[in-house]
């Protein structure tokens, strides 16, 4: 589908009734509230970019006391035609405090999730912080978020 032009894919009726959008970003990106109603926005990872994501839980994933992301999505519900949004298995961006995001490859997060994630809360116990992430389809899965033991994994179930 790649080298097909809009009107090999749609029919012409649809084509006709079809509206004309303006969009400013194609990317997932991050906003940052700098006061006064002004927003600085950033283009996330591009490891980020290549499914959809659904949902994001700013919450400190390494015990730094910054802010963190971790985000996930995927999305199958398109016509077959123009195939699923798949590539995610949830992301771990660690923050500096300026508003940049590094990402975490998967391996080293601990965070590899299958299926379309649809969102994404946190949970404090006294001896735990624990993330629960739902998705379509899919059993709801709790993960532990390790903040305490540098050089392993920062997300585990």
């Amino acid at each position: 589908y790649a080298k097909k032009s809009i009107q090999d894919l749609f029919a012409k009726p649809v084509l006709e009734q079809a509206t004309e959008r303006l969009f400013n970003y194609a990317s997932s990106v991050v906003a940052i509230n700098e006061g006064g109603g002004v927003f600085k926005v950033k283009r996330l990872p591009v490891m980020v970019q290549l499914s959809s994501v659904n949902a994001v839980l700013p919450t400190d994933v390494n015990g730094d006391g910054k802010v963190d992301l971790v985000a996930g999505g995927n999305l199958f519900t398109f016509p077959p035609q123009f195939g699923r949004l798949d590539a995610s298995y949830g992301h771990v961006l660690l923050g500096n405090g300026k508003g940049d995001f590094q990402w975490v490859e998967q391996r080293s997060s601990g965070l590899n999730i299958k299926g379309q994630i649809k969102d994404i809360k946190e949970f404090q116990t006294p001896q735990n912080h624990l993330l629960l992430i739902t998705q379509n389809d899919g059993k709801p899965q709790m993960m532990k978020v390790n903040t305490n033991k540098p050089g392993e994994k920062y997300v585990f179930k």
